[in-house]
């Protein structure tokens, strides 16, 4: 059952307006929930509790399974050490201009994360903001890894869009090597 979105993962995708956002990967939830067994080890998360059941051994559709796989080669380029432990990718399709993606802050997530977008689009803008919430940056090219932290608000302007957006995120609620929260990550790079 951890291989569905969950109620947390849902206050994710709630401030995205797309096509389709759905995520795959090692996520957290409250006690209870079938799957969710292993108490966080981070004592700031104390209550929530993790699936630790691998992606592949999940009940998922085989093309959800392939996804996971390419998305773990793409990471694995990037950041082995981030792909060795538990994480989880986002995977989302924004092909209208009545999609959105609200400010917000991934206030589950216990690090930084990785952002690709693909697609032939126009006018769709990252702003990532500081820790103060005034300084920000704006990102938006496609087919390049960008490192941001989603802990920090962050939202997509979506002004004359034109085209198709794909975005893979990978982030982590997780990972059984991290006992401790990462420190806050900014200015966001391109890798």
């Amino acid at each position: 059952m951890c291989g569905h979105i969950t109620s947390l993962q849902n206050t994710r995708v709630n401030t995205i307006a797309a096509e389709y956002c759905f995520s795959i990967g090692y996520t957290i939830n409250v006690q209870g929930k079938q799957g969710f067994e292993t108490p966080h080890n981070i004592p700031e998360r104390a209550g929530y509790y993790i699936c630790t059941k691998d992606p592949l051994e999940r009940t998922l559709p085989r093309w959800k399974k392939s996804l996971w796989l390419k998305a773990r080669e793409l990471l694995n380029l990037y950041d082995p050490d981030f792909a060795a432990g538990e994480y989880v990718v986002q995977f989302s399709k924004m092909s209208s201009t009545s999609h959105s993606c609200k400010m917000h802050e991934d206030s589950k997530d216990i690090g930084p994360q990785y952002i690709m977008y693909l697609g032939n689009y126009r006018n769709a803008i990252l702003q990532a903001f500081d820790q103060v919430g005034k300084s920000y940056r704006c990102f938006s090219k496609p087919y390049l890894m960008l490192k941001v932290d989603g802990r920090l608000k962050h939202r997509v302007l979506m002004e004359n869009f034109t085209g198709i957006r794909y975005a893979v995120i990978f982030y982590k609620m997780y990972d059984f090597r991290q006992p401790f929260l990462a420190p806050l990550f900014f200015p966001p790079v391109y890798l």
